[in-house]
């Protein structure tokens, strides 16, 4: 049986022959314009942000509820630079005046005395002034440097526990509570397995410094079904999933498993069903202090089987490319992060990094959401850990955490952490 359309291109894609998955996608599109999977990768033909934007406008207009392609349209809008206005009432620069003298009383006022007081000042004023603004500085430099990340995991010979299995914490909701709340629920998640951890934990400020107080959150229903807008805050914060797991350092978001909802026939009852598939949940995790080795486990085929059930289309695995959420790993102070693709199995990558990637990721209030005032919720967009891809089940990531960048890239990583998929 030949290949697909879809799957010609998506290898083609892969190939970097862009042009040519083009010319295949063009007319399956024409064909199907409800094939989101079809438009998603049709978008990462394009070079620019501004192609690609335009080709996720036309693809909202023949899906105008999918949230997927609203999430992403709103991603690389937000990313493009606006234009700077001119405002009138801005002042403007005047010319300065001769040193010593004031900028407009030419005339010398006499004394009593009868001799001018036009005296020069001199440097004081300047450098008064760059006092002032150098303490000042000093002041915000001191208050909003991200303080330093302590945070250290007992593994390798600093290892205090054997093996465990770790239970998996289901999403809870966080909207509107305060920060310290917030970091509270993360300190008392890693206290759960004290062990674990080498000395005293706080929440790494480089990670959860920018959460906002009584802020709204993405909900799970919000982020995987109705979209960006008023609503996109319904459900579960879909970041507690990560943030009350922290020991699933390195977690995976299925990109394109959960946005082809048949939305014909689902009804809000169904939305507030217990096993109503919003996402793939990871359903093991082992760890092994003293090896500092962890594995967790995702079941796909299950997750394509749940959700086929209230799709418009079968979803295989062309759908089950995916992104690493590892903020978890970098407040854990494991900062860089590399997949291993040699010794990973069934898993691709178009254009794979090949060196060591300083894990950016961490929460802060961003407009994504739709929500007036904005969520909190994960940045930034990290390509070299997304658009991962299976190719065959069963398959595995293989990811190398170091605490400081490595020196070269077989140098032995400071924890390993492999993802099966089944």
């Amino acid at each position: 049986m030949s290949a697909s359309p879809l799957s010609q291109a998506i290898e083609l894609i892969k190939a970097g022959k862009k042009a040519e998955a083009q010319k295949l996608l063009e007319p399956l599109l024409e064909a199907e314009p409800r094939n989101v999977t079809a438009w998603l990768w049709y978008v990462d033909t394009w070079p620019t942000p501004e192609q690609k934007i335009k080709a996720l406008e036309v693809c909202l207009q023949y899906n105008p509820d999918n949230a997927l392609v609203k999430r992403a349209l709103a991603t690389l809008q937000a990313q493009q630079p606006s234009a700077p206005s001119a405002s009138i009432s801005e002042p403007q620069p005047q010319t300065p005046a001769p040193a010593g003298e004031p900028a407009h009383s030419p005339t010398p006022q006499p004394g009593p005395s009868g001799h001018s007081r036009r005296q020069g000042l001199g440097l004081w004023p300047v450098i008064i002034l760059l006092a002032i603004l150098a303490a000042c500085l000093l002041t915000i430099w001191v208050t909003y440097l991200p303080k330093p990340n302590r945070n250290a995991l007992a593994i390798g010979k600093s290892a205090r526990a054997a093996d465990l299995d770790i239970a998996i914490q289901p999403p809870a909701e966080l909207d509107f509570k305060s920060k310290a709340e917030v970091l509270e629920s993360r300190k008392a998640a890693v206290l759960r397995y004290p062990h674990l951890i080498s000395g005293d934990y706080e929440p790494s400020d480089a990670v959860f410094g920018q959460i906002e107080d009584g802020r709204p959150w993405w909900g799970i229903t919000g982020h995987f079904y109705l979209g960006p807008g008023e609503r996109s805050i319904e459900g579960p914060a879909e970041e507690a999933r990560f943030l009350l797991n922290p020991y699933l350092l390195v977690a995976v978001e299925f990109d394109g498993l959960f946005y082809s909802w048949d939305t014909r026939r689902i009804t809000e009852g169904d939305l507030r069903r217990p096993d109503f598939p919003f996402y793939c949940e990871a359903s093991q995790l082992w760890w092994s202090p003293r090896e500092a080795r962890a594995e967790v486990t995702y079941d796909v085929s299950q997750c394509l089987a749940r959700t086929n059930r209230w799709t418009t289309q079968p979803l295989g695995l062309a759908n089950a490319f995916f992104s690493l959420i590892a903020y978890n790993a970098r407040d854990m102070n494991l900062n860089y992060i590399y997949v291993s693709y040699p010794d990973s199995r069934n898993v691709s990558k178009l254009d794979a990094p090949t060196s060591a990637y300083a894990n950016p990721q961490y929460l802060h209030r961003g407009g994504s959401c739709g929500y007036p005032g904005g969520c909190n919720n994960m940045s930034p967009d990290t390509p070299e850990i997304s658009w991962i891809n299976i190719t065959e089940l069963p398959a595995q990531a293989v990811v190398w955490l170091w605490r400081q960048r490595p020196w070269f890239g077989t140098q032995s990583p400071d924890m390993v952490f492999v993802i099966h998929f089944k």
